[in-house]
């Protein structure tokens, strides 16, 4: 049987607790003297300090707390029976109040998914009913339009509401190697509940309904894309062979767009045709705006007096000195700014991209728009 925390706890106290008096402790049928200390003992439960009808003390590195006051704390009557030498215990709780929320709530969420997976065993005898008379079950790519019609139905009909204000929406289509199935949602509010699952959520989401799929259409390809259709995103992709492996891909993040400009410009920005090659880059700071499916991306350079002398125009004695032209800055900065908005595009699936380089933290020298215009700025500094 197991024991309930309280009976555990009514043990231990049992252990370690004794009321004595007179400095005298009874043992077995006779008495002995013993040495009591007294260290202003205090009894904590749950954090709480509980007062004491008796001050608990030590007797050979022992701790006495009074019995009586220990089942006040746990719930526990506790009493002495003169004629027959017995401690007395009565009442207690098995459960405390607290652990029946708890075993309340896990057996509400039991019943949930017990549901869920009822209706979907019922949706899936249904459908293997359905699939029979028609023979939908297929092998390899010996599939119809009409089969694959009633996987889509099934789909449709079992997980439009697998997340939460989500609706799903599920279409498919084949080729002579794999299925296709087009995942996907319409509104803004759903994308930013999107935006909130985790990979691993997203990822059983997607192996599940590659299994269902594959349930009904066995030795074949599956390949499978979440989409917006709002911002036409693609938000999450995956593969799965005939031999039931997965391969899952998801939308580009802040940390994708880094790597391609550190896989494309290293740790620094170059320039061309000015007699100065290059600075190294401080900081990225990258914005990406999905409603909008565009990707802002600021360069800060780190500052160096001699490229300054190059490219800005030097103010001495009320005149300005210009080393370089604008021209010769457009054409200093172009192949960069090309090569890296090539790079940024190649992970953010057809996003608009924007880049805009700083030297220093706050002087603009530089930009490459969506449309791949670009323009070069100078700043002035006095001698």
């Amino acid at each position: 049987m197991k024991m309930s925390k309280n009976y555990k706890k009514l043990c231990l106290a049992l252990g370690l607790c004794g009321i004595l008096g007179a400095g005298a402790v009874t043992a077995e049928m006779g008495t002995r003297s013993v040495q009591a200390t007294y260290r202003n003992i205090q009894v904590s439960y749950n954090g709480v300090n509980q007062p004491m009808s008796v001050e608990p003390f030590l007797v050979n590195n022992s701790t006495y707390v009074p019995l009586r006051a220990i089942g006040d704390i746990l719930g526990v009557s506790a009493r002495y029976d003169s004629p027959t030498n017995t401690v007395v215990l009565t009442g207690g709780s098995a459960t405390s109040q607290e652990e029946l929320t708890n075993l309340r709530y896990q057996v509400a969420a039991l019943q949930q998914e017990l549901a869920q997976a009822n209706a979907e065993l019922a949706q899936y005898k249904a459908n293997s009913s359905t699939s029979n008379s028609t023979n939908n079950t297929t092998n390899g790519s010996n599939i119809t339009t009409e089969q694959l019609k009633k996987t889509e139905e099934y789909l449709n009909s079992s997980f439009s509401d697998y997340f939460n204000n989500i609706t799903m929406n599920y279409s498919l289509s084949s080729t002579s190697s794999q299925i296709n199935v087009v995942i996907s949602y319409e509104t803004r509010s759903e994308n930013t509940t999107f935006g909130k699952l985790t990979q691993s959520k997203i990822e059983a989401f997607m192996k599940k309904i590659g299994d269902n799929i594959a349930a009904t259409h066995s030795d074949i390809a599956i390949s499978g894309t979440i989409e917006y259709t709002k911002d036409s995103e693609e938000k999450a992709s995956f593969t799965r062979s005939k031999t039931g492996k997965y391969s899952y891909t998801h939308a580009f993040d802040e940390d994708t767009v880094k790597d391609a400009i550190q896989d494309a410009a290293g740790s620094s920005f170059y320039f061309s045709g000015i007699g100065y090659s290059s600075l190294g880059i401080s900081d990225k700071d990258v914005n990406i705006r999905e409603a909008k499916s565009a990707v802002n991306v600021k360069l800060y350079l780190s500052a160096d007096n001699s490229f300054r002398n190059v490219w800005a125009k030097k103010i001495e004695n009320n005149s300005t000195t210009e080393v370089i032209s604008d021209s010769e800055r457009k054409r200093a900065v172009t192949s960069q700014l090309e090569d890296l908005q090539e790079a940024i595009m190649d992970v953010t699936n057809g996003y608009e991209v924007n880049i805009s380089v700083y030297f220093g933290s706050s002087d603009l020298i530089a930009e490459i728009d969506a449309d791949g215009k670009i323009n070069a700025y100078s700043f002035s500094y006095k001698a």
